[in-house]
């Protein structure tokens, strides 16, 4: 090999390792989000494209004629999606059957929010002032478009290439309404709101918005431990810029469990075993779900008080790729065998 061929190899290999560093920077966008809050657009289309079918479907949601209903959202809210509600569908919904077998299950609770999601679009500048905290606070940020959608009770918000994706059906309830008469699900009663709650979700996004694509490992599983901190970085920063988390309710019961918690999450986190820690509102029933992102909570803030550089912190709480040295750092179980 001559020294011409070595310059190249070289130069290949500063350029490989550049281009990664670029791809890992944050989440991977369609489209370049702008640095500028005021900049992100908020799109409401598919929420009265939704209204409109659902008012044509109605006879047939309540004769239970599923195929019809499911035609009717295939043309007047499907076939009408925004760039948003195609992700959404992809990630949240993927089956058209069963969205039309929940709208039609569900119907009251449908019917009980629909005021309030139509209200969303008035909105704008209560849910973005934590965009404005957030430039403050880390500069470097940026914000995506967010697409308020809605689902079939699955998921109120994820992140996808084209922006944030809010299922509003989760933030649109009328206030003082009893949630026990809609919802038989105790993760669906702790988890639906009013859309004054909008602001925590779309905070809690926007954060995700903020962390690399690979965070931890772009070609394995995370271990629980890595992805509890990276749903945590996003309460505890959305908290930070929006004042709350989604995951408020959770505080009640972990609160005072936390010695006991921690040593049951300490003993599985470098497994891949979320079930009893994250994303398991479908089946937990002796205790609340998600506690996976009250530990990573719970970590991050110990990470960030003993920061003297806060900026620094909050660098580290969102890029870090080194979940077993972040933990370390935080001193959190340190802390924790300290308590009486």
């Amino acid at each position: 090999m001559n020294r011409m061929q070595l310059y190249r190899l070289f130069f290949l290999a500063i350029l490989t390792l550049v281009l990664q560093g670029c791809f890992i920077t944050r989440q991977i966008f369609t489209s370049p989000p702008s640095s500028d809050p005021s900049a992100a657009k908020f799109v409401t289309t598919d929420i009265e494209n939704f209204w409109k079918a659902y008012d044509i479907a109605r006879e047939a949601i309540q004769k239970g004629d599923t195929q019809t209903v499911v035609k009717t959202f295939e043309s007047l809210y499907f076939a009408k999606a925004t760039l948003g509600l195609q992700d959404f569908e992809s990630l949240r919904i993927r089956s058209r059957e069963n969205f039309a077998k929940t709208i039609m299950k569900s119907n009251k609770y449908y019917d009980t929010i629909r005021v309030q999601a139509l209200k969303v679009r008035d909105l704008d500048s209560a849910i973005r002032q934590p965009f404005f905290t957030l430039r403050k606070i880390y500069p470097e940020s940026v914000f995506p478009d967010i697409y308020f959608v809605i689902g079939m009770l699955s998921s109120g918000g994820t992140l996808s290439g084209t922006g944030l994706l809010i299922g509003t059906e989760f933030y649109s309830l009328p206030a003082n309404l009893d949630k026990n008469t809609f919802l038989k699900n105790p993760w669906l009663r702790s988890v639906t709101q009013s859309s004054d709650q909008l602001k925590y979700i779309i905070a809690h996004e926007l954060i995700h918005s903020q962390q690399p694509s690979a965070q931890f490992s772009g070609v394995r599983e995370r271990t629980l431990l890595e992805q509890s901190l990276r749903e945590g970085a996003a309460d505890f920063v959305s908290e930070l810029i929006a004042g709350a988390t989604i995951n408020n309710h959770l505080r009640d019961f972990a609160n005072p469990r936390e010695k006991d918690l921690w040593k049951e999450f300490e003993s599985v986190m470098n497994g891949t075993d979320y079930s009893r820690w994250l994303y398991n509102g479908s089946n937990a029933t002796d205790r609340p779900a998600d506690l996976g992102y009250w530990i990573g909570y719970q970590i991050c803030k110990a990470y960030y008080n003993r920061a003297a550089d806060k900026h620094e912190a909050l660098k580290a709480i969102l890029t870090t790729n080194d979940a077993t040295q972040f933990l370390k750092v935080s001193a959190y179980a340190e802390s924790l065998a300290k308590m009486p």
